[in-house]
């Protein structure tokens, strides 16, 4: 049980919980706040991230940003000072978890929310027959038959010319590909294969594609090339092999440049950073996480690697 208080927005007796498989034995760990029968902002509960991988504290930011000017929907996320037992712990990310109630608040109605998860989420063909090692489900019992069905169709039709018909009819292809784009825009290497939601949204019968956890973009840009991050996932290889798919793939990419260039990504990022350095002014220098000065080198090599990736 605990005592919750957002500043200027609610204040309640409820309970919180650690969050964050990778991230438990960290030092600074993520915690789940639950409002019991209170709301906020439409929903019961939010996600207290830490984002210990991100010592900048801005990814998540930028990279939720993204997908938005993408049309997708993402997780509303606000950078916050926390303190437990009025001791100042630093500086988290309040943020939406996908859920229920994060597309009830959007007027949305879905069915199946499945979240990928262990890197496994690749669609290789060894996961066909253990979906629940790939992929978890919400709710109770575990309903994976729209996944199978699309495993199904990857592994098992081998004209194109029909896969691309079945698929069409499944899969919400605007939406998952603009996924897909825009995680390769922003280098989100652990995004293809881990740490993305498929949903089932009712009102057109297709499966939409839902970002999440976006503290390891631009991670790995030296490991992490585009054709390497593109190979992660079987599904968008198979699909950006039919002309007509990669086609719109290549148009989402050229849209994401277009739509959230290097330049308002780095504004964003100084804008972040100066609200980060009013944080140590008034809490104190135990507000600036070390190494929290954004690399405007990273994102401009990245951009020029994306770019030279898609004059092919």
């Amino acid at each position: 049980d605990a005592h919750i208080k957002i500043k200027d927005a609610i204040e309640v007796d409820c309970q919180i919980a650690y969050a964050g498989r990778s991230s438990l034995d960290d030092y600074r760990r993520s915690f789940d706040l639950f409002f019991c029968d209170k709301e906020w902002k439409d929903r019961s509960s939010y996600r207290l991230s830490a984002q210990s991988i991100d010592r900048s504290m801005v990814r998540a930011l930028i990279g939720y940003e993204a997908f938005r000017r993408m049309g997708l929907e993402a997780p509303h996320a606000e950078s916050a000072s926390a303190y437990v037992n009025r001791r100042y712990i630093g500086l988290y990310t309040l943020m939406e978890t996908v859920d229920a109630e994060f597309f009830k608040a959007r007027k949305r109605s879905v069915r199946d929310i499945y979240k990928a998860r262990y890197g496994n989420a690749g669609f290789k063909k060894e996961f066909s027959s253990k979906l629940g090692e790939a992929f978890t489900y919400e709710g109770k019992p575990d309903n994976f038959s729209i996944l199978s069905h699309l495993y199904a169709l990857l592994w098992e039709t081998a004209d194109d010319a029909v896969f691309a018909a079945e698929i069409d009819k499944i899969l919400d292809m605007n939406s998952f590909l603009s996924y897909m784009a825009t995680a390769l825009y922003i280098a989100h290497w652990d995004g293809f294969d881990n740490n993305y939601f498929l949903v089932l949204d009712r009102n057109q019968n297709k499966v939409i594609t839902v970002p999440w956890d976006l503290d390891r973009i631009w991670e790995k840009t030296d490991s992490q090339l585009p054709e390497g991050l593109l190979a992660r996932n079987e599904l968008l290889s198979r699909l950006i092999r039919i002309p007509a798919f990669r086609q719109i793939f290549a148009e989402k990419l050229t849209g994401i440049q277009t739509l959230y260039p290097l330049e308002a990504m780095i504004a964003d990022a100084q804008t972040n950073q100066q609200l980060t350095q009013l944080a140590a002014d008034v809490v104190g220098p135990e507000a600036l996480t070390a190494g929290s000065t954004w690399s405007y080198e990273l994102l401009r090599a990245r951009g020029n690697t994306i770019e030279g990736g898609t004059t092919e």
